[in-house]
């Protein structure tokens, strides 16, 4: 691909894929950004994640780093672009010494490349502590991460709505229509848990419920914990909604990738010890009708889940991961539990 800035954006978008993103990074976009710098030649890019969203990728220019991120098709738009960049900004502001809620100081924004980049920070996810780092140390970070998403939920004026089942009923229906041809829901289990969501959310219909921004992509690749302060990233800087759609997002990613040999089963067959670590962490706010809000979203993002799971290739590690799943759906549709921000 040329190098010209006359770059075609939407052409790079016809082809969402690993080669012509490599061809867009070292033919336009490290070229741009190492002289707007003043950059030494890079080394080979280093492809962090490719998702529909977004790629990210470690590029190293002499002894800097950086993360370049190039939104997806269905995000391009330089005004999207520069807001993004600008969150980054604001967040450094508000906090500035970057021990509460630190996130990786920005260092350039391409709008008509939809690219931003930041400072490399490096450090091990949330997601190898969760899977590597044995139960004190899991806990520490996974405790760490929610903080951080407590902070950012606070970081703009609250507001209250009055909960709609559309809200959180919509992504399940698209992704069902969407999987109908290719996924199996024959399990009576997924049928427990999808009527489930349905019956609760239109239940607490119009129940007054916190509506803070959200972090939308809170999974365990996207938090960075070096022992004393969280790293939080990726996140979306437009999306306001219930803060448990976070949380449980959060928790239902952690469970799944705890080792089996150490899970200690709640009643709703999640490991206990993040359980009682997500509902520890809820503010007063958070924590308000606790039960119904987050048996909603843990059903919603755990259905969601499996329609990312089962699309997977054939493998034991998928198999049992998508049992550990179903019999979590089906026992936090089936069983009631008792959760307080103080015991929990």
């Amino acid at each position: 691909m040329a190098s010209s800035l006359a770059v075609s954006i939407a052409g790079l978008h016809a082809e969402w894929s690993d080669r012509r993103l490599a061809e867009h990074l070292t033919g336009a976009v490290l070229p741009l950004f190492a002289k707007q710098h003043a950059l030494p030649a890079w080394a080979a890019p280093v492809a962090i994640q490719i998702r529909k969203s977004s790629a990210v990728f470690k590029c190293v220019f002499g002894s800097k780093a950086f993360a370049i991120k190039i939104l997806g098709p269905h995000r391009f738009d330089r005004y999207r672009t520069i807001s993004e960049f600008n969150k980054l900004l604001d967040l450094r502001l508000k906090d500035p010494a970057q021990k509460s809620m630190a996130v990786p100081r920005p260092v350039s924004v391409i709008p008509d490349m939809a690219v931003i980049a930041t400072e490399w920070v490096d450090g091990p996810t949330l997601e190898f502590f969760i899977k590597s780092a044995g139960q004190e140390r899991r806990l520490a970070a996974f405790g760490a991460a929610l903080r951080w998403l407590r902070k950012f939920h606070a970081i703009a004026e609250p507001q209250a709505r009055k909960f709609r089942p559309r809200s959180v009923l919509k992504h399940f229906d698209v992704a069902r229509a969407r999987h109908r041809q290719h996924v199996p829901f024959a399990d009576n289990r997924f049928q427990i848990a999808a009527e489930e969501l349905q019956r609760l959310a239109q239940e607490f219909e119009g129940t007054s419920v916190p509506w803070p921004l959200l972090h939308y992509d809170a999974n365990c690749r996207n938090f960075i914990f070096d022992g004393k302060r969280v790293f939080g990233f990726d996140f979306r800087n437009d999306v306001r909604g219930d803060p448990l759609q976070d949380y449980a997002r959060l928790l239902v990613e952690a469970d799944l990738q705890v080792p089996a040999a150490e899970r200690v089963k709640s009643d709703w067959l999640i490991d206990k010890s993040l359980l009682s670590c997500m509902v520890k962490n809820l503010d007063k706010a958070e924590a308000g009708h606790l039960m119904p809000r987050l048996r909603i979203h843990l059903l919603s993002r755990g259905l969601l889940k499996y329609f990312g799971l089962i699309k997977l290739p054939p493998s034991e590690d998928k198999a049992e991961l998508v049992e550990r799943l179903l019999s979590v759906l089906e026992a936090v549709a089936t069983r009631e539990a008792t959760l307080s921000p103080a015991a929990a």
